[in-house]
This record gives structure tokens, C-alpha cells and sequence, in this order.
């Protein structure tokens, strides 16, 4: 093995580690490893526990990749080509299993894809000790989610260390959270170019050369790993621009636009996060799981009369609809502290420019993400206490959302759609994104109080307070 899968190879075999990611790059031998670790796994399991051979074994793990057919087109044809023929048999398909390789007559790997109903089905009546995922970034989060819940085998009373190996070249997916911006104790990342694989052809660096010198950032991504780069023309908003507007700094302006934003929680794991923003950097948040309505009327209200906020814009679909209804009750009311204009943001409505958009969820983003890359985003002040996780979970969140065009308009991919390939609605990107477009295209959200203008170095400014 190259010292990187050597590498894997014992973080798999750490007790402390459940799930490893290895490559990240081209030509980093990963399906070589993961065929060679769950045939040396399953060996290692049956001389653990004594198992001998039998006509019913037990089956121990699955390996596989989105598509069926490009596992057994590929995945599968590597193991045929490493593991000696005398020690598996590939089986078909029965009433009980799905297709799986049976080893030394003992146990069982069954392996396939996550296209197929049936494969699916199955698994959420499983129990398996690992699985091995080939071409992971292929899959989503929800189609791991099932495989991670079925292992939960054991063998003769005793309960085996439960592993979880995924291969995957970069992309803009869940993995990136899992494993590389926000990993969990029990998750490693074991990177493996092609320069570690030390049994490639001489001649392999320069083949990617040239196969993808037009595209130099698929080259650096490929090459050396680098999972920022790897970002489709379809990406509203980039990793370069976001982090452009995190290494900005501000100083004063006369007049400052002071809003709040806010993105309610619906269902399951949402979160409902509150910003506010001056001139579209965020000076505090809020952010928090399931409550109930009048909970996050009540910090919106707090939190708009403390900052003298001129703007409340919340997404109305759902139940910020009523959110917005309760708002407006408390400004109206004769002894109310609260004088923000309240906007009730429905995404899904008709956008200003329906010659140009599909809604208005496709205005907000493009607007915002034109911004970004006019470089005219201060995204964080100083002030704001985010920890680093905070940070990048707002940062990768931005990145995430795709485009595309529907009868000749610009539409943008759905929460449900994203929420599937990462891992986890984009509440905080939503919320971050209809503060910036309120700002920009609302009259009423200037304030009589200036604070910040762009700028990005550390001079300052003699501006006197302005009354406007």
C-alpha cells in the first residue's frame, strides 16, 4: 500500500473513529483501497469472532455508489482484479439479499446502488457492521443516513467497532462539512493525491495536464485536492468572493442601513436564525432550533427596538407568515416601541423582472451574488462573536446554491433539492441573503445613525454624525 492508504488503513482500525474519507484528488488509488479494506476487514471480522463456513452467512457490510451500474462497471471490476477469484463468489440477487460477495463461504458483502428502490428498501431492515461507499460525493446525505442507521449487527452477544469508509473526488457536498469544514471527533480526513500514489505512470500528472488545462480549476482540484476551487459555472455565489467579504474590513459611513433578517425554523432539523445587519454586515445574530412563533416574534421585536432597526424582512412562506402578522399588530399598537417597517419575503411569488427571473427566491440570490463578486460585501464585523464553525457554516452555506434556467428564466435549486446534497437546509445563507437584497432595495431601511462604508485597510474617517 502507499503510505496514505497505510495511513487510512489504521485510522479505520482506530477505536475511536467511525467513518474516514480518503483521497480528494484524482489518481490517489481510492477504489483500490476501499475493495482491499473491506476484504481485509471481513477476514479480520471472521477471525475476531471465530465464524466458519455456512450455508447461511452472515452479511456483514454493503459497498457501493449512486449508480448500480457504474459499481459493477467499475467499483466491482477492481475487485475482481485485486482479491484472489478462490476466496469470493459474486452472488445474484434473492428474495432476502440483494446482490453480495460471499467470502471464503463465511460471510457476505452485499453491494449495489442507491438507485434502486428495492436496494433501499432493504437496507432499513439491515444491520451490517460497515459499509464502504465508492464515488461518495455522487450520493446525498439522506442516502447515507439510512446505511449509517443499520449498523447496529451483532456477532455472538458482542458488539463490533461499526466503520464507515467513503471515497470521493472534491465537490460542493455534504462531505465537505462532514469531513473537511466542520468533522466531528470521530471523523478523519485522509487526503491522497496523485503525487502519493507512488504506483501511477510516470506520465499520469501530466495526462491531467493536458485533459484539464482548459479548466484550470477542475486541474487544481484534481491534481492537489483543492475543494474551493471545484465550482461549477452554475454556483450563484463563490468560495473567493465569500472570503473576499470575510477579509474586508469597514470604517465609517454618514448614513447606515440597519436591518434585521430573519429565515423561521418549519420542520425537523431547520433552524431559525436572526441577523441583524448594518449596510449588510452582520453585527449580531440569533440562532436556534424549534420554538414556537410568538417566541421569535418576541426576539425579533427585542431585538429591532434595541438597534433602532428601520427594516424587519422575514421569509413569509409557511410560518413566517404569521411572524409578519404578529409584527405588524405590535408597530401599530399606540404605545409600540417598535418603528421598523415590517416585509413579509415571499420566495416563491413573482419576481420584479418575470421576464428575467423564475421567482423571487432567482432575484434575491442573483442580485446578492453579483454583489459578491463586485466585491461590495463586508460580510462580518469585529464585533460579531462567531466562532470559527459559525463562520464557516454561514460560508459554505452561501456557496451552496445552484442555478439553472426554466423556460428561458433564471431559477434557483430549491431548499429541499440543497438540503438533500449537503446535509442541511441553507437557513443561515437565506436569512444572510433577503438582509443584504432588503438593504440594497429598500427605501426605508436607512437609519439616522452612521456606522460603517467599505474599506480594506485600517484607515479611518473624520465624518460628522449626520441627522438625515
Amino acid at each position: 500500500m502507499t503510505d496514505k492508504q497505510t495511513e487510512a488503513y489504521l485510522a479505520l482500525n482506530d477505536p475511536s473513529v467511525i467513518d474516514v474519507l480518503f483521497g480528494g484528488a484524482k489518481g490517489g488509488a481510492k477504489s483500490f483501497f476501499l475493495c482491499f479494506w473491506v476484504y481485509t476487514w471481513s477476514k479480520a471480522i471472521m477471525a475476531r469472532y471465530g465464524l466458519k463456513k455456512t450455508l447461511k452467512p452472515l452479511h456483514v457490510g454493503f459497498m457501493g455508489r449512486k449508480q448500480s451500474s457504474d459499481f459493477t462497471g467499475s467499483t466491482l471490476q477492481t475487485w475482481q482484479e485485486i482479491i484472489p477469484p478462490t476466496d469470493y463468489e459474486v452472488k445474484s440477487a434473492t428474495d432476502r439479499y440483494p446482490k453480495h460477495i460471499l467470502i471464503d463461504n463465511t460471510i457476505a458483502v452485499d453491494y449495489g446502488g442507491f438507485d434502486r428502490q428495492e436496494t433501499i428498501n432493504k437496507f432499513n431492515s439491515a444491520e451490517y457492521i460497515f459499509f464502504a461507499i465508492d464515488q461518495a460525493e455522487e450520493v446525498t446525505l439522506d442516502d447515507i443516513g439510512v446505511l449509517r442507521a443499520s449498523r447496529r449487527m451483532k456477532i455472538k452477544g458482542h458488539q463490533p467497532h461499526y466503520k464507515g469508509l467513503f471515497t470521493a473526488n472534491p465537490a460542493q457536498c455534504w462531505l465537505k462539512d462532514e469531513f473537511i469544514l466542520q468533522p466531528p471527533a470521530e471523523n478523519r480526513f485522509i487526503q491522497a493525491l496523485p503525487g502519493d500514489n507512488e504506483y501511477l505512470p510516470d506520465d499520469y500528472v501530466d495526462t491531467l495536464k493536458k485533459a484539464f488545462g482548459h479548466r484550470p480549476e477542475l486541474l487544481e482540484a484534481y491534481l492537489y485536492g483543492n475543494w474551493d476551487l471545484l465550482e461549477g459555472a452554475e454556483q450563484v455565489i463563490k468560495s473567493e468572493w465569500v472570503r473576499t467579504s470575510l477579509e474586508k474590513r469597514a470604517w465609517e459611513q454618514i448614513v447606515c442601513k440597519k436591518v434585521i433578517a430573519c429565515d423561521p425554523a418549519r420542520f425537523g432539523d431547520d433552524e431559525t436564525v436572526i441577523y441583524y445587519m448594518e449596510d449588510g454586515t452582520i453585527k449580531d445574530m440569533v440562532i436556534y432550533g424549534h420554538k414556537d412563533t410568538m417566541h421569535t416574534v418576541g426576539r425579533i421585536a427585542t431585538m429591532a427596538s434595541e438597534k433602532g432597526a428601520s427594516t424587519i424582512v422575514v421569509d413569509s412562506i409557511g410560518l413566517g407568515g404569521g411572524i409578519v402578522d404578529r409584527l405588524n399588530e405590535i408597530a401599530r399598537a399606540p404605545e409600540s416601541k417598535l418603528f421598523a417597517r415590517i416585509i413579509g419575503l415571499n420566495t416563491a411569488e413573482k419576481s420584479n423582472l418575470p421576464e428575467k427571473y423564475y421567482n423571487m427566491r432567482a432575484e434575491i440570490w442573483d442580485v446578492v451574488g453579483r454583489k459578491f463578486s463586485d466585491g461590495q460585501v463586508v460580510l462580518m464585523s469585529d464585533e460579531c462573536k462567531l466562532n470559527k464553525r459559525e463562520v464557516l457554516r454561514l460560508q459554505n452555506e452561501l456557496c451552496c446554491p445552484q442555478y439553472k434556467f426554466k423556460n428561458g428564466k433564471m431559477a434557483i435549486e430549491a431548499k429541499d433539492e440543497i438540503k438533500k446534497r449537503v446535509g442541511h437546509s441553507p437557513d443561515r445563507a437565506d436569512a444572510y441573503v433577503m438582509g443584504l437584497y432588503v438593504s440594497d432595495t429598500s427605501p426605508m431601511a436607512a437609519s439616522y445613525h452612521r456606522t460603517t462604508t467599505y474599506a480594506e485597510d485600517n484607515k479611518c474617517c473624520d465624518y460628522d454624525i449626520l441627522n438625515v
